[in-house]
């Protein structure tokens, strides 16, 4: 776990995918808990949070996580933080997520 602010600049890009389709998916730059909806919004052509979603926000946003090689989460003590893949996939399963 990395903070965004010391982060490399492919986090902070991701950051501000994922705020930009936080504002538009729930009318927040950084909605409480969007991180999952926004991933599944991504990564399941399925998901009733894809069809909320700008399609040009969600190249955007899947350009930005292929750079950054993770993924950005609300950190109460820290704030925004990045994570790996790895550890975004760990966080996705203690959620009940697949």
């Amino acid at each position: 776990m990395i903070v965004v602010d010391d982060a490399p600049p492919e986090a902070l890009a991701l950051a501000d995918a994922m705020s930009a389709l936080s504002a538009q998916m729930f009318d927040a730059t950084w909605h409480a808990g969007c991180e999952l909806p926004i991933w599944q919004a991504l990564s399941d052509s399925l998901s009733s949070w894809r069809a909320r979603a700008d399609r040009a926000l969600l190249d955007e946003l899947s350009r930005a996580w292929w750079k950054a090689g993770g993924w950005v989460v609300w950190d109460d003590q820290h704030g925004l933080v990045w994570v790996t893949d790895t550890e975004w996939a760990r966080m996705r399963v203690e959620q009940g997520a697949p």
